[in-house]
Order: C-alpha cells, then sequence, then structure tokens
C-alpha cells in the first residue's frame, strides 16, 4: 500500500474544504441575490400599486387614471373591471387575481414577472382590481451570469486551492521532517548528547521539540547512570571477587593444613557475605532509580526507630568504647518504616565506623513545625573541604586505604531512601570537628 504523507492528506482536505466552501458560497450568493431582488420587486410593487391607487378618480362619468412617475416607469400598472374586463394599461399576465399576494408569472412574450393584485373601492364606481408587474428578467440574468462566472471558476479555485494547501503544508511539516532526521540520527549513533534545536518556537512544534529533548535528557542520564554503575560495580568487586580466588588458590594448595584451610574457608566466606551485601544494596539502587520500589507507607514515629536502631549499634559497636548521647522526643510520621529504619541504621552504622574510639556521637529526633527531624553528629576528625558535596555519591568512600568492612553505598542508598519520600538529607562538616547529618521529612507523607 502506498504510504499516504501528512503532507497530501493536509492537501486534500484542505481542497475539499475549499471546493466545499466555494460551493457554498456560490450557493449562498445566489440565494440571497434571489431574496433580495424579490424584497426588492415588492417594494417596487407596492409603491406603484398605492401611487395606482391614489392617481385613481372617478369624475363625470369617467374614470381618470394619472400617469406613474418616471421613477416608476420600470414597473407596468393596468386596472380591470370586477369580471376581469381591462379598464386601463395592457394585459401583461393571464393569472387569475389574488389581491394582496405576490405571485410569479409569464407573460407573453414568455418573461418572467412578479405580479402584485389589490382591490379598491372608487367612489361613485365601484370596485376595480388594479395590478402591478414588473419583469423579473434583468436582475435574474445578472444573478445567472454572476452564478455561472463563480461555477465556472471552480475548478480553478480548488486547484489553486490544492497547490495553496500543498505549499502551506510542506512548509508547516518542514520542522517536523527536520525534528525526524535529527532524531533518526541520535537513534542510528546512539549520540544521547545531541538536542533538536527549538529556539524562538512557542508552538506545539516547539512543545515536542522540548518533550523529546527532555525524553533524550532522561534516556541520557539513565545511559550514563548505568554506565557508571557498570564500571563502578566492575572496579568494586574486582578487589573480593581476587581476594577470593586467591584464599581459594591457597586453601586448595596441598601445602596448606587443615587449620590454615579453615581459616581461609572463613575468610572467604567473609568476603562472600561483603560481595552479598554490595549486590543487595546495588539492587535497592537499582529499584529506586527505575522507580520501582514501591513504598508502604504508614504512620511511624522515627524516635521508636532510632531507639532500635542505636541498641543494634550499640551491640555490634560496643568495644569501641564510644560515649553515644541519645536525646529522643516523639517525631511522628508517614513513612515506609522498613526503609526509613534502613536509613537511620546507615547513618548509625556510618558514624560508629568513622568515630575514633573514645569518640562521641550524638543523636536526636524531635518535631518541628509539620516535620518531622532526625539528627546524627559524630565529634572527631570530620570531613575535608569539597567531601560533603560529594559524601552521597555511590562507591564514594572518605578513606579508602582503611578496611572498615564498608563498601561506599551506606550515603548513598540512605539518599535515595529520603529522596523515594520527598524528605530532606543534609550534611553538614567541619574538618577536625564534626560531620552531621539531618534527616528532615514531612509529618503527613
Amino acid at each position: 500500500m502506498k504510504k499516504r504523507t501528512v503532507t497530501m492528506k493536509l492537501t486534500l482536505w484542505y481542497g475539499v474544504f475549499m471546493l466545499l466552501s466555494i460551493v457554498l458560497t456560490w450557493y449562498m450568493f445566489k440565494r440571497s441575490a434571489n431574496i433580495a431582488a424579490e424584497r426588492y420587486y415588492r417594494d417596487e410593487l407596492t409603491q406603484a400599486v398605492s401611487l395606482g391607487m391614489e392617481n385613481t378618480s372617478y369624475e363625470n362619468g369617467y374614470l381618470e387614471f394619472e400617469e406613474m412617475p418616471d421613477a416608476m416607469e420600470h414597473v407596468h400598472v393596468s386596472y380591470f373591471a370586477e369580471d376581469g374586463g381591462l379598464i386601463y394599461g395592457h394585459i401583461c399576465a393571464s393569472e387569475p387575481f389574488s389581491p394582496g399576494k405576490y405571485t410569479k408569472a409569464y407573460d407573453e412574450y414568455e418573461r418572467h414577472r412578479y405580479i402584485l393584485d389589490e382591490a379598491f373601492e372608487i367612489a361613485g364606481y365601484g370596485q376595480i382590481y388594479i395590478r402591478a408587474s414588473i419583469s423579473m428578467q434583468d436582475a435574474e440574468s445578472i444573478t445567472d451570469r454572476l452564478a455561472s462566472a463563480i461555477l465556472f471558476l471552480i475548478p480553478a479555485l480548488f486547484l489553486i486551492s490544492l497547490m495553496g494547501g500543498f505549499v502551506l503544508s510542506r512548509r508547516a511539516m518542514q520542522p517536523v521532517k527536520r525534528i525526524t532526521e535529527i532524531a533518526q540520527n541520535i537513534a542510528g549513533g546512539a549520540d544521547l548528547e545531541k538536542r533538536i534545536p527549538s529556539a524562538n518556537r512557542t508552538d506545539e512544534l516547539g512543545e515536542l521539540a522540548g518533550v523529546i529533548n527532555s525524553m533524550l535528557s532522561r534516556l541520557e542520564g539513565s545511559f550514563e547512570r548505568e554506565k557508571r554503575f557498570t564500571g563502578d560495580v566492575s572496579h568494586e568487586l574486582r578487589t573480593p571477587v581476587a581476594a577470593v580466588l586467591s584464599m581459594s588458590e591457597e586453601a586448595l594448595s596441598k601445602e596448606t593444613n587443615e587449620e590454615e584451610k579453615h581459616a581461609l574457608i572463613g575468610k572467604i566466606r567473609e568476603k562472600s557475605l561483603e560481595m552479598s551485601k554490595m549486590i543487595k544494596n546495588l539492587l535497592l539502587l537499582a529499584r529506586m532509580d527505575a522507580g520501582k520500589c514501591d513504598l508502604q507507607m504508614e504512620k511511624g514515629d522515627l524516635m521508636e526507630i532510632a531507639e532500635a536502631v542505636l541498641g543494634e549499634a550499640m551491640e555490634r559497636y560496643g568495644d569501641k568504647k564510644l560515649a553515644v548521647k541519645a536525646h529522643f522526643d516523639s517525631a511522628r510520621c508517614v513513612c515506609d518504616p522498613m526503609l526509613i529504619a534502613q536509613l537511620i541504621m546507615n547513618l548509625t552504622e556510618n558514624a560508629f565506623r568513622y568515630t575514633k574510639l573514645g569518640g562521641e556521637i550524638e543523636m536526636t529526633t524531635f518535631e518541628e513545625d509539620e516535620r518531622a527531624v532526625f539528627v546524627i553528629e559524630n565529634r572527631g576528625a570530620g570531613l575535608a573541604a569539597g567531601e560533603d558535596k560529594v559524601i552521597f555519591d555511590r562507591f564514594y568512600r572518605v578513606n579508602r586505604a582503611r578496611n572498615d568492612g564498608g563498601n561506599g553505598l551506606g550515603l548513598s542508598i540512605a539518599k535515595a531512601i529520603a529522596d523515594a519520600h520527598g524528605a530532606s538529607l543534609a550534611c553538614e562538616s567541619e574538618e577536625g570537628a564534626y560531620v552531621r547529618f539531618t534527616l528532615t521529612i514531612r509529618k503527613n507523607g
């Protein structure tokens, strides 16, 4: 099947519309001309009959008729007796008398005439009929000639409208064609940095270009995140996988005794658990990036969540002898308790992990206006200048040389959970002094 372009369809629609418009115009013109002519005829006949009745008298046994004025010479006026006999004038139509009615008839030359009859009384004589008639030939001839001329021009006007419609449609579709070509180039070359120019366009095509550019921006962002994600994963897994392979080969060596093998298997298990945790966290981040992490929203209290998290952290890191201060007030909000618990746990583990032996940690929950707030602060080394800007980046670690069991995903997950709740998670730091994380979440979700 031959493809019909939008330009062709628009041209055909425009041509059909113009053809119908021309035909309708021709019909309305002819009808309006006929109505105007008929109104003119009636006015002239009414005036002629009125003058004829005024100019008729009976004196000395004779009927006297005055001539019509020159302005009415195109109207023929005749007078008839009650029995239909001609009194004055001549017979211009053989139609029966219909007083007070406008009728159409043909005269003896087969010319179309418009007629008005009236009956009136003449003192001393009696009733007579007056008939005024006017030829419709001139008006009909002019109307017919104009209508025929318009009808003759219809094919030419239709062709002109088709050509004009084609030119206008093609010009209107030219930006769409450019958008299509650019989009095809982008798709063919996978260059997501290209954009469709939409400057100075405020029409629908400008909106279309804006929507496509927005889509390309999101695709580019997703592609870059996926590329970075893949690179980070391969980089972060390379070391533990290499370590597991090395320890596995050492455990399989004949020179390794049973005690050493047991120790190596324990280390392999630890590394495997680290990789399992990393993969689990990566899957959670991937689901959040794709918007596929359904939040189970319900009423909760940051105070209760923070108390439970702190209890777990104290058991896990109790040997660090840290001074922990907790100021927990009720901080009610609508949230996903499981995810918020993970967020607070990640922040708490980060604080316990990076606070030096004998250091101090302070945790606080409270309500402020229509928001619930959780704050955790650890005093010690703090962050270097600028690190608070990248602290939430994936796989970012303050000190990569330290083997503290972290994989650089905890704070990224915390930030993703906060974003999913429409909450705010901010980091403040002063080098050599403190690091403070503040979670602010709306009470009503």
